[in-house]
């Protein structure tokens, strides 16, 4: 299987981390070990010590050698990479555990010349960004945090549909873990049962007829309560999570790498065959055609039956006066 490049981890370490996965449970030797790879046995229990501060739990025995000794992996960079089977997209993968914000990250990174495909994954957000000035709220162990960078050679006019397209990828990989397909609405929240499980943010920096770099924004709710953190009340109304809806944890490793993949296959298309295929992808997961709304904007509201979005994504609206309207920008809330 393909793998991935996680930032900060040598291909040492990787090798020994693979090697010991395999057989499960038995023993490796320093001396095995130094031999297969060509180092001392100092470097061994070097790179032993890296792997147990990414929090593998590995035993060393006198006399034995080592062992991983826990049926599961932990969450990190690693973990994503060696099951990752793109060619862009998280490669490679910077992985953090706390921190303020991946797309404020990613997004300076992109600025010092980081390549397309770059990803930042974090365990946990302090000060998480939603749309429109929104906190999103990114309790540690129990959610997926992610921004991308992408350098599309499109103009900037264009670039909303980069976020639409991430929504379609979202619901795809999200979909793969569900007993039921989730639903998008406009722009690009992904809901359950009529609740949020995840969100895109997508910010741009651009000259008047270029894109610099878009960094597409992430994030999911896999197992809200792992770690011992929950939402608040006020976000728990509103929102869900997939072990929630689905009465079982969820492997964030391999949604991710789900995640990953998708992106990479709707951005490829999209480059390819323009908007088209991600519009009609977009109209099918979306469960707001037909539905009542209220769009609410800077100094506006109206009330509308949404059609659907247009070729360039805006949401198409037929306000009760018989007007169809094209909504770029504000907030939408779906009637009941």
């Amino acid at each position: 299987m393909m793998g991935g490049r996680a930032d900060g981890v040598s291909a040492t370490t990787a090798r020994i981390m693979e090697l010991l996965k395999k057989p499960h449970g038995h023993y490796l030797s320093g001396q095995e070990l130094s031999r297969h790879l060509g180092i001392s046995r100092a470097a061994v229990w070097k790179h032993i010590t890296a792997l147990r501060r990414m929090g593998y739990a590995i035993e060393a025995l006198p006399a034995r050698g080592y062992r991983f000794s826990s049926s599961t992996c932990p969450y990190n960079a690693l973990e994503i990479a060696s099951g990752l089977t793109t060619k862009v997209i998280g490669r490679p993968i910077h992985f953090h555990e706390e921190v303020a914000s991946t797309n404020e990250i990613a997004f300076t990174m992109a600025k010092e010349s980081a390549p397309e495909g770059t990803a930042v994954v974090a365990n946990r957000q302090s000060a998480g960004k939603g749309r429109l000035g929104r906190q999103w709220e990114s309790p540690p162990d129990g959610g997926i945090y992610t921004s991308i960078i992408l350098r599309p050679a499109i103009s900037p006019r264009e670039a909303p549909k980069l976020s639409l397209l991430a929504a379609v990828a979202v619901a795809e990989a999200v979909g793969g873990f569900l007993s039921h397909p989730p639903t998008v609405k406009w722009p690009n929240d992904l809901l359950i049962q009529g609740k949020k499980v995840a969100g895109v943010l997508a910010e741009m920096n651009a000259e008047m007829d270029r894109i610099n770099f878009i960094v597409i924004g992430v994030g999911v709710n896999v197992n809200v309560k792992s770690g011992g953190e929950v939402f608040s009340p006020e976000v728990q109304a509103i929102a869900t999570s997939l072990s929630a809806v689905e009465g079982v944890e969820i492997s964030r490793v391999a949604l991710l790498q789900a995640l990953f993949g998708k992106v990479e296959e709707w951005y490829n298309r999209f480059l390819r065959d323009g908007f088209m295929p991600v519009r009609e992808a977009w109209n099918r997961y979306s469960g707001m055609a037909g539905r009542r709304v209220t769009v609410r904007q800077i100094g506006a509201a109206f009330d509308g039956t949404v059609l659907g979005i247009d070729e360039d994504g805006a949401l198409l609206v037929k306000e009760e006066r018989g007007i169809v309207t094209r909504v770029t920008d504000g907030d939408v809330v779906v009637g009941r």
